[in-house]
């Protein structure tokens, strides 16, 4: 997976998230939110995506404009057939986007073709991840989706304990050995600045350019 470079150490919520999904018996819906940064992708990619495909039928889309547009989660849904006795689970990644580029009029119609799914199979589960910044535009959803609200988890910043672990797993895996963790500590602060917070997508992007520009060849190399 894409994201499985950042993902150490998010096992816990891995599971929670899971058992949200799988197991809980009255909700057939789940909400998944945070600040934008946290690491939503890398936890449904990464980390549930591959535990859900060992039990269940899963469709997953991650929200864009141009898919708002082209209207691809109306059709996902329209198209995908919940059949037999195993569990579907339909992921809808960066909700955001659709709220912030469907019109009330396409969103209003995506509520109720929800709602139509869940009352057609009970085996159908939907998963919403979406930054928490557009909670309070979910309120018309829940209107037609009342157990919207209930069955949510919400992934919290990462620590600087998870994000030198990032660190130094990502190292690692590229055969990178450190003599002392003051690497570490200055990619840290690299990330954090004054703010003292760990955006995990900028960590992403840094890790990546560093290590690609440590494996570059030097000139002798050419």
């Amino acid at each position: 997976r894409a994201y499985a470079h950042t993902f150490f150490g998010r096992e816990a919520e891995t599971q929670l998230l899971f058992d949200k999904i799988i197991n809980e018996p009255r909700v057939h819906s789940t909400l998944l939110y945070g600040h934008l940064g946290v690491g939503k992708t890398s936890l449904l990619q990464a980390g549930l995506l591959p535990r859900l495909e060992q039990v269940a039928n899963v469709s997953y889309i991650k929200c864009t404009k141009l898919s708002v547009e082209e209207k691809a989660m109306e059709r996902m849904l329209s198209n995908v057939k919940v059949e037999g006795k195993q569990l579907h689970v339909f992921i809808f990644d960066q909700f955001e986007e659709f709220i912030q580029w469907a019109p009330v009029e396409q969103q209003m119609a995506f509520y109720k073709l929800v709602t139509s799914k869940l009352k057609q199979n009970k085996k159908s589960r939907f998963l919403f991840s979406i930054q928490e910044s557009y909670f309070s535009e979910l309120y018309e959803f829940e209107k037609i989706l009342p157990e919207l609200f209930e069955n949510r988890l919400r992934v919290e910043p990462v620590s600087f304990a998870h994000a030198f672990l990032i660190i130094q797993k990502n190292l690692e895996l590229a055969n990178i050995q450190l003599e002392s963790t003051s690497l570490i500590e200055k990619i840290l602060d690299n990330i954090s600045g004054e703010s003292q917070k760990i955006d995990l997508t900028q960590l992403q992007l840094y890790m990546k350019r560093l290590i690609d520009k440590i494996h570059q060849p030097g000139p002798s190399e050419n």
